[in-house]
C-alpha cells in the first residue's frame, strides 16, 4: 500500500466469483457473467475471468447504454435517476478502445464496463475490464480525457503490469500519453495538441519549476502527491512524446506493440520497454531514457 492513489501492486490471477444479491439490485464486474439464476427474491451471477490483476464490481440499480466495437461490448452505467451523459462516456470509451487496439494490440476481454458517478471531481479508478469514472457535475472535455486515460489502463496496468512502488511511470505516464493519442485519432491533431498542453505539458512545466525531478523515481522518492503527479503524469508523458518524435511514428508504435505483446500479463520494467524501443529503432536510446527518467 502507498499514501498515493496508486495503492495495489498485483500479479495476474484467474477469478471465479459468484455474487448473490437481493432483488432489484444488479451487478456488473470484472470478468464475464457465465451463469445467472433468479429465485424471485434474489439473483445469483457467476463471473469468470482470464488473467486479471484485481476483481471489482458495482452493485445497485442502474441505467446503461451499450455499443459493440471490434466485437467487444462497451457499456456505460449510472445509478438510476442520475442524469450524466453516459452516451458520451460510452462513445469516448469505444473510440479510445479502437485507437488502442490499432496502436498497441488487442483488447483481451469480452466487455468493457464503465461506471459513471457524479463525484464532485474528475478522476478515475481502473480495474481489469471495468473502471470507475468520477465526474464533476457534468460530462465535458475533461471527462473525455479521464475516460481515455482509464481505458488506456486496460493496456498499461491490466495487461502489462508494473511495480507501482518502484516504477509508477510505466502505467500512469503511459495512460496519460495514450489518452492524447486517442484524442488525436478521435478529434484530430490540433485539438489533441490543445489537450496535451492542458493535461500534460502544464504539469511538466510545474515539474520544471519545482526542480525537475526525473519521472523514473520510486513512488516513495516523491515528497508529495503533487510532486509525484507533476513528474509521472507530466514529465513521464512528455518523455513518451519526446521519444516518439525522436524515433518517428512507425518505430514508436512498433516498439509499443512489441512491448505490449512481450510483457502481456507480466510485471514489466524500464529495461523491457527500453529493449523493445531499441529493437524497433535499431539503435541505443539509453541517453534519452536517462535524461528523462534518471539513471538506472
Amino acid at each position: 500500500m502507498t499514501r498515493f492513489p496508486d495503492r495495489v501492486f498485483a500479479q495476474a490471477a484467474l477469478y471465479d466469483v459468484t455474487v448473490m444479491l437481493p432483488k432489484p439490485l444488479e451487478v456488473f464486474a470484472t470478468g464475464s457473467p457465465i451463469t445467472s439464476s433468479d429465485d424471485g427474491t434474489a439473483t445469483s451471477t457467476r463471473f469468470v475471468s482470464g488473467p486479471v490483476r484485481e476483481w471489482a464490481a458495482s452493485f445497485g440499480e442502474f441505467d446503461a447504454v451499450s455499443t459493440i466495437t471490434n466485437g467487444i461490448t462497451v457499456t456505460a452505467y449510472q445509478a438510476q435517476g442520475d442524469t450524466l451523459d453516459i452516451e458520451r462516456v460510452r462513445d469516448v470509451a469505444a473510440r479510445s478502445l479502437e485507437s488502442f487496439e490499432t496502436r498497441f494490440g488487442p483488447y483481451p476481454y469480452r466487455e468493457l464496463d464503465l461506471h459513471a458517478l457524479d463525484w464532485g471531481g474528475d478522476a478515475g479508478i481502473e480495474y481489469p475490464g471495468y473502471t470507475l469514472i468520477l465526474i464533476n457535475t457534468q460530462v465535458n472535455q475533461r471527462t473525455d480525457f479521464v475516460v481515455a486515460h482509464e481505458v488506456a489502463h486496460e493496456w498499461w496496468y491490466a495487461v502489462v503490469g508494473n511495480d507501482i512502488y518502484r516504477e509508477p511511470w510505466l502505467d500512469e505516464s503511459f495512460a496519460n500519453y495514450s489518452a492524447v493519442i486517442a484524442a488525436a485519432d478521435r478529434l484530430g491533431p490540433e485539438q489533441a495538441q490543445a489537450i496535451y498542453n492542458s493535461e500534460i505539458k502544464a504539469a511538466y512545466e510545474r515539474n520544471l519549476s519545482a526542480g525537475d525531478p526525473p519521472a523514473g523515481l520510486a513512488i516513495t522518492e516523491y515528497a508529495s502527491f503533487n510532486s509525484y503527479y507533476r513528474a509521472i503524469y507530466g514529465k513521464g508523458a512528455v518523455f513518451l512524446a519526446t521519444l516518439r518524435a525522436e524515433v518517428g511514428d512507425d518505430v514508436f508504435f512498433a516498439g509499443m506493440r512489441t512491448y505490449y505483446t512481450a510483457e502481456r500479463h507480466q510485471i514489466a520494467t524500464r529495461a523491457a520497454f527500453e529493449a523493445a524501443m531499441e529493437g524497433a529503432a535499431g539503435r541505443e536510446l539509453d541517453p534519452l531514457f536517462d535524461r528523462w527518467l534518471g539513471p538506472k
